[in-house]
């Protein structure tokens, strides 16, 4: 299972890691930051409660246009989405959105019709 973690104070995504659990996802990221485990994280430089938000990986939509990126909600797309100025990407993070969004200017990726909250959009889908 894939599992975000963020800072809920300064919306800093930390991380999105594959793992069998939470647990295991916030000891990856942990690591990855030079301690043993997330539980000598938390022992050296302790977060207050509800500041660090671990849940499983979903993609959001993302508008993207003139190198910005918004996520946004199935009934927010804009009508005028053309695929020159803008283009809509389904990706787990805004980093994500962006690289895939450089993809497409570059002719390296194409929008496809995607189903998207029982509706068919045109959009980059970056979870294949």
């Amino acid at each position: 299972m894939r599992y975000k973690i963020e800072n809920t104070t300064s919306g800093l995504i930390m991380g999105i890691y594959e793992a069998d659990s939470e647990k295991a996802a916030l000891d990856a990221m942990a690591r990855d930051a030079g301690y043993d485990d997330y539980a000598d994280l938390d022992e050296q430089t302790p977060a207050r409660p509800g500041e660090i938000d671990v849940r499983e990986a979903y993609p959001d939509l993302y508008l993207v246009s003139e190198g910005e990126a918004s996520i946004i909600g199935p009934d927010e797309i804009p009508e005028d989405v053309n695929g020159y100025e803008s283009v809509l990407v389904i990706a787990s993070t805004t980093a994500e959105a962006l690289a895939a969004a450089a993809q497409w200017d570059a002719g390296l990726v194409a929008p496809d019709n995607v189903v998207w909250a029982g509706e068919t959009i045109v959009a980059i889908d970056t979870r294949a």
